[in-house]
């Protein structure tokens, strides 16, 4: 969902959106850029800021969710012995980097 003025909008309402208002397009295309660069992330290698460690990005969860306050995109991510993590990509970005 996309919300300008309190309004709500689905994908199937992209053309209502666009149409709101040419400030409202911008706010729309925002919203493409950041799940483009969320769909971006999967399958790239990261490495821990910290540790030093590579992770491969499996997935990112909850990047449709209507309240990202209580459900907050998460990046879920393997190790090299196949452990799976999970941690919000807000931190996610804090304390791992593009490894290549």
């Amino acid at each position: 969902m996309v919300y300008y003025d309190n309004q709500q909008f689905k994908s199937d309402d992209v053309n209502g959106f666009i149409s709101v208002s040419v400030f409202s397009g911008i706010i729309f295309s925002g919203f493409v850029y950041y799940i483009q660069q969320v769909a971006a992330m999967i399958g790239q290698v990261y490495r821990h800021k910290q540790k030093d460690t590579l992770y491969v990005v499996v997935e990112v969860a909850n990047e449709h969710a209507e309240d990202h306050v209580l459900w907050p995109v998460l990046v879920v991510y393997v190790d090299e012995n196949r452990k799976t993590w999970a941690r919000p990509k807000i931190e996610f970005d804090i304390n791992f980097e593009l490894a290549f």
